[in-house]
């Protein structure tokens, strides 16, 4: 019994290290859809600044952003909301 347990252990983490371990695709996939989304709010030139760590059992995502302009929101129109 304490070897298949042993072996669970080993297969679960073997798993939670295999999830963080998405890819140049995963990165290039969430700053294409982070860059479009913050567009529609925010005025900027810099490429987003992404970071996710591991922490504990889940992960901590921070996102840094040289924004030049807030974008008035009185300017996004119905269509904007019929888009999405």
């Amino acid at each position: 019994m304490k070897k298949e347990k042993k072996n669970l252990l080993r297969i679960q983490s073997m798993i939670e290290k295999d999830r963080i371990c998405t890819g140049d695709n995963f990165m290039q996939l969430i700053e294409s859809d982070l860059n479009k989304l913050l567009r529609d709010y925010f005025d900027f030139v810099k490429p987003l600044d992404i970071k996710i760590e591991r922490q504990n059992n889940g992960y901590f995502f921070t996102l840094n952003l040289n924004v030049s302009r807030i974008k008035n929101f009185a300017n996004i129109t119905n269509e904007t909301f019929d888009n999405l």
